[in-house]
């Protein structure tokens, strides 16, 4: 490396087209997804088994989710039954157990 010459070593900023830096150039958001729901059935159910692995209490619903699936989780008797009673808990229960099995072997807290 050369001289220090005029109190200036250099920077490495780099501006690009989309940095906002300049008039008229705006940065982009990004767009919020929106959840389908069947979606938000499977968060319900990976929940439930989570909670019930952990041995923790079942997670509440949040707004989106308890305004389509409240009144069905409520007539199925609760939210172990009601995810029970869906056709992938089977495949996603058996998945965590696995997960959670080699965890626990491995000395590792879930």
């Amino acid at each position: 490396m050369g001289r220090l010459q005029g109190g200036y070593f250099g920077g490495c900023t780099v501006v690009g087209k989309h940095s906002g830096w300049f008039t008229g150039v705006h940065v982009r958001r990004p767009v919020k997804k929106v959840t389908s729901l069947t979606e938000l059935r499977r968060q319900i159910i990976h929940g439930v088994i989570d909670a019930g692995l952990a041995g923790r209490p079942l997670p509440p619903l949040n707004g989106k989710m308890s305004a389509h699936f409240a009144d069905k989780i409520k007539a199925a008797g609760g939210g172990l039954n009601w995810a029970k009673d869906q056709p992938e808990y089977r495949e996603i229960y058996l998945k965590k157990l696995m997960k959670w099995r080699k965890r626990q072997v491995s000395g590792r807290q879930a």
